[in-house]
């Protein structure tokens, strides 16, 4: 069933292809001017001081903001005069945009005024008493642990990147044609969105711990990724939404292989959506937006067997299995500690996103954990209940990286750093360079008397386009993604020597697609095909092609959105049965099949 699924590994990792796709079930056990800049930057100047100032004066000295003791640190309440403690939020908020994160700005620049905020601004603590052992029976004693840390640790930091990333992607993620949308109308939208932008693989890139951060920026993941990101959006808009982990029937009739799907808690029902197949469930009436519930699954057998494809393919969830299975908790420790919760506070208005929430129940109101439990009814309670520890698995891996694996996600992320530019080197012969100048259209010679020359990196231009892509901004990024093409294949012409650390022919790999991709989610879908059509006779050509299977996805649906039905059916219908993605493939198939009927009656 994998086959189809290892065609082009290369891209991903030249040392890791195994032989079956990753399961989900198996991974479970801004100021106006430049005076109010200038005051607002000797503010946060004065703010930092002021902070040493009464360190030293304490005779103590400098904290060691690494340092993560419970023992370490403030125990809580602003000991800072306010204006100077919105000015270290304000340079918290400025650190962790994702725009200058990796660039201008780090993980650990972020964590370190994180932890000059806890030490004299952070608010109170309103922790609640012990764990009740529901809670505790679920975590492991390294979790239960990093509840009592005092200060902000890099996983934190990458908790708050991440979040920063999912804020971005929601931005336009749960964006839908209607101008009332329902809240599962966006809730699909937000899934499709996650399909389009995550092609599916069978193992990790290189086969590493990735975060969400990570995985949104390569746009490349597991079913278990897929599933992940998804429910990080949807809890970001405060929808909550479980794994539910299927064994197969007690007769055998199904596959043994377990099967997860994600459940999302909306309206007192729970909608059902495949990761791995890319579509939701659909209901026992299916329309465009149609989604069957948990209820529907377990009470109407022909409901998954919608999934079924003649006797080519049998969808390895029944109806009693799937009534049978274990309700998982989606979450991971960073958003559990206490210093997570008073952080929260500070993320509101137009920087509202969720970085706290606690599995159990504090004075701010149910915790998820009751929540999951309460929305089951009559088909689940907190017996049934269990913690994915999916999430928590990949993100402590991640902080553990050791030198060698930190030079792999180095290697995957090489290709953001893009672009160098052709320059002449010291000893008058061409050389590669990461700076590059030019003139300043805008500038006005009348006025100044001379032409103004603009002078900057180009380090990260890849991860800057990219991130623009993500959050919506369109016209912007496809601009980045030409400048992108342009200049890094100056240097493949060049024939860039041995040692320069940018990929640069996977960079334009990447543009060329996402440009296409950009230009399907603005909906000039003309222009979408025409692209995807010239990559794919590119790809045909070269070797670093890496998006063979996404672009034939991608491309079904932009013929399908101009209604030419039959162009987007034959697409998906050449797909082998061992793809794993082909049941979801023949759903998109009959759905499209169904459009074309009603558009001739």
């Amino acid at each position: 069933m994998t086959r189809a699924l290892y065609r082009n590994q290369r891209y991903l990792s030249p040392r890791t292809v195994s032989d079956r796709p990753s399961s989900i079930a198996a991974s479970i056990s801004p100021t106006t001017d430049g005076r109010m800049r200038h005051d607002r930057r000797r503010r946060v100047c004065l703010a930092g001081l002021g902070i040493l100032a009464l360190t030293f004066a304490a005779g103590c000295p400098k904290p060691d903001s690494s340092t993560t003791s419970a023992g370490t640190g403030a125990a809580g309440g602003s000991s800072q005069p306010d204006d100077q403690c919105e000015d270290l939020l304000a340079t918290v908020h400025d650190t962790f945009q994702l725009h200058r994160l990796e660039i201008t700005t780090t993980v650990a620049d972020g964590v370190n005024r994180l932890n000059d905020w806890q030490r004299g601004c952070a608010p109170q603590s309103t922790a609640g008493g012990a764990l009740p052992p529901a809670i505790r029976k679920v975590m492991t004693a390294a979790q239960r642990d990093a509840l009592t840390e005092t200060l902000f640790t890099p996983r934190d930091g990458e908790h708050l990147r991440d979040g920063m990333m999912l804020r971005s992607l929601g931005q336009f993620a749960f964006q839908t044609a209607d101008l009332n949308p329902t809240e599962l109308q966006r809730v699909v939208a937000a899934f499709e969105f996650v399909i389009r932008n995550v092609e599916l693989i069978a193992k990790a890139p290189y086969g590493l711990p990735l975060t969400l951060y990570d995985i949104g920026l390569v746009g490349k993941g597991t079913p278990a990724d897929r599933a992940w990101l998804f429910a990080g959006l949807l809890r970001n808009e405060k929808i909550d939404s479980v794994l539910l982990v299927a064994a197969a029937a007690q007769d055998g009739s199904a596959n043994p292989e377990e099967v997860a799907l994600v459940g999302v808690l909306l309206d007192g029902q729970t909608y059902l959506f495949d990761p791995l197949l890319g579509v939701p469930v659909p209901g026992p009436q299916p329309s465009e937006s149609a989604v069957a519930t948990f209820e529907q699954a377990v009470t109407d057998p022909s409901v998954l067997r919608q999934l079924d494809v003649g006797n080519d393919f049998h969808y390895p969830l029944e109806s009693a299995g799937l009534r049978r299975a274990r309700v998982l908790a989606i979450s991971d420790s960073a958003f559990w500690s206490d210093r997570m919760r008073r952080l929260q506070g500070e993320f509101t208005g137009r920087q509202t996103m969720v970085i706290a929430d606690p599995l159990h129940d504090t004075a701010d109101g149910p915790g998820l954990w009751s929540r999951v439990a309460r929305s089951g009814g009559e088909f689940w309670s907190a017996d049934r209940m269990g913690l994915w520890n999916y999430p928590e698995t990949q993100l402590a891996a991640h902080a553990e990286l050791d030198a060698t694996r930190r030079d792999d996600l180095r290697a995957l992320l090489a290709p953001f750093n893009a672009y160098m530019t052709i320059g002449q080197g010291q000893d008058g012969q061409l050389a590669l360079t990461d700076r590059q100048q030019f003139l300043d259209p805008a500038g006005d010679m009348k006025l100044h008397g001379a032409i103004r020359i603009v002078r900057q990196t180009t380090v990260g231009a890849q991860r800057k386009a990219r991130l623009k892509h993500l959050a919506g901004e369109f016209a912007e990024a496809v601009h980045e993604y030409q400048l992108v093409r342009q200049h890094s294949q100056e240097v493949v012409n060049l024939r860039q020597p041995p040692g320069i650390s940018v990929p640069h022919q996977r960079a334009i790999d990447d543009a060329i697609f996402w440009t296409a991709l950009c230009k399907f989610e603005q909906g000039e879908y003309r222009v979408a095909v025409d692209n995807l059509q010239r990559y794919r006779k590119q790809q045909n050509r070269d070797q670093e092609a890496s998006w063979n299977r996404q672009c034939r996805y991608l491309l079904a649906l932009s013929h399908a959105a101009r209604k030419n039905y039959p162009e987007a059916i034959d697409e998906l219908s050449a797909v082998e049965v061992d793809d794993p993605e082909f049941a979801g493939y023949q759903s998109l198939i009959r759905s499209w099949r169904a459009a074309a009927a009603a558009d001739q009656k």
